[in-house]
């Protein structure tokens, strides 16, 4: 009989805090989850920033400005340019600080960042490692970004354009056609002239999201209150916008007057393997793929 009782005590002794925690819930709390949270898009640049710019002090910074000089660090060389406007009409292999305007001249290869304070112009067939600029950025034909470019207002390409790894501004990034891109950052993303990004028609309302585990195409004047999920592709066609994220396993091709989001709320398009913006399609927020990015 003791042995019996022994037995049964052994196996109740780990239960008694289970119940004692159902008797008196002390984390019965759900975890504290930050939906609203989203990562900085403009994450390269800041980090860049700190590294080249935080990290000196402005007695050296302005004494490179002046002459031109080559700063030079452990890890990094930083060369310092300052006037009103600049020129760059040969390879700078070190990182460059400009105080002003630069255009980097065409067919020019940058092989470290470039951060300025005025506006920037890359030439055509030139590549830039990275780029960032307080003002506005402008891309002509052909230019190729590496790993990531930055404007404090707006980016505008030509035609044939490599984004690089992630593009960001805070105010227009104008697409023109055959771009190539992972990731953008604005609001709006257009691929259309600025004076025709309000252009939009609407029509049919749903409210709510559509979630399929099929292609998904929409076509027409439809507007959608939430957001769309496909475990295939997802394509649009015709005067359609949809107010929430969109997201597909597959593709996603928006076709000619497609707006997502609206001005003022991040929203999101993801595609795994691959994103085709056609026309003119405005995205208010993040457009990123795993796939390729193209600007039809």
């Amino acid at each position: 009989m003791i042995f019996i009782a022994s037995f049964l005590f052994l196996i109740l002794v780990p239960l008694v805090p289970a119940l004692l925690e159902i008797i008196h819930p002390r984390d019965n709390l759900p975890l504290l989850v930050d939906y609203e949270y989203t990562r900085d898009p403009r994450y390269f640049a800041k980090s860049f920033k700190r590294k080249f710019i935080e990290t000196l002090s402005p007695d050296i910074l302005e004494g490179a400005g002046e002459n031109a000089d080559t700063i030079r660090f452990s890890d990094f060389e930083v060369k310092g340019l300052k006037g009103e406007y600049l020129s760059v009409e040969k390879e700078v292999k070190e990182a460059l600080l400009v105080w002003g305007e630069i255009r980097i001249n065409s067919l020019m290869e940058m092989p470290k960042e470039v951060y300025a304070k005025g506006n920037v112009y890359i030439g055509e067939n030139s590549t830039v490692n990275a780029l960032s600029s307080e003002e506005n950025i402008f891309l002509e034909k052909n230019s190729t970004i590496i790993h990531w470019v930055d404007a404090a207002k707006s980016i505008i390409t030509d035609g044939g354009v490599n984004l690089g790894g992630n593009a960001s501004c805070n105010e227009n990034l104008i697409l023109a056609k055959e771009i190539k891109f992972k990731r953008l950052f604005a609001s709006p993303i257009a691929t259309r002239k600025l004076s025709e990004v309000n252009a939009i028609e609407k029509g049919t309302f749903i409210k709510g999201s559509i979630k399929s585990n099929e292609d998904v195409f929409i076509s027409g004047k439809v507007t959608i209150e939430g957001s769309v999920f496909s475990e295939k592709n997802i394509e649009t066609e015709g005067d359609v916008e949809i107010k929430g994220n969109v997201f597909a396993q597959g593709k996603v091709i928006l076709g000619d007057k497609t707006k997502i989001g609206e001005k003022g709320k991040v929203k999101s398009v993801i595609a795994k393997k691959g994103l085709v913006l056609k026309g003119q399609v405005v995205i208010y927020g993040y457009a990123a793929t795993d796939g390729k990015g193209i600007v039809a």
